[in-house]
């Protein structure tokens, strides 16, 4: 690198300003968040990804091991975000039923979490 070069990069960096990773971000003080929780949110490192794609083929696993109506609710739940009652007027079965199912499912699925974090 010439001479010429290094003081164009240099000057690039002088006229950059450093900003604390504390520093708020947002419209006023209160509801501001932090920079460094933006970042850390933002952390899309090699070790993360290989953790959500092996998350991501656990609860597959999982879902397929459920029974269809489990499935069903489950995830009309918690993806489609429909409330018990809209789910029950749905399968036909009261509020009350598709509370007990969505109990019973998460205890199971607790149960198969379970396993697979003692698994070596």
């Amino acid at each position: 690198m010439d001479v010429e070069e290094y003081m164009k990069y240099a000057e690039k960096i002088s006229n950059s300003g450093l900003i604390s990773i504390d520093t708020k971000v947002g419209l006023d003080e209160e509801s501001s968040t932090s920079l460094w929780q933006i970042i850390s949110i933002n952390d899309d490192t090699p070790d993360k990804y290989v953790e959500e794609e092996e998350l991501k083929r656990i609860i597959s696993d999982i879902i397929s091991k459920l029974k269809e109506r489990e499935r069903l609710v489950i995830t009309l739940y918690y993806y489609e975000e429909l409330s018990m009652k809209e789910i029950g007027e749905i399968l036909g079965l009261t509020e009350s039923r598709i509370s007990q199912i969505h109990t019973k499912t998460m205890m199971k699925i607790k149960n198969m979490i379970g396993k697979y974090l003692t698994k070596d």
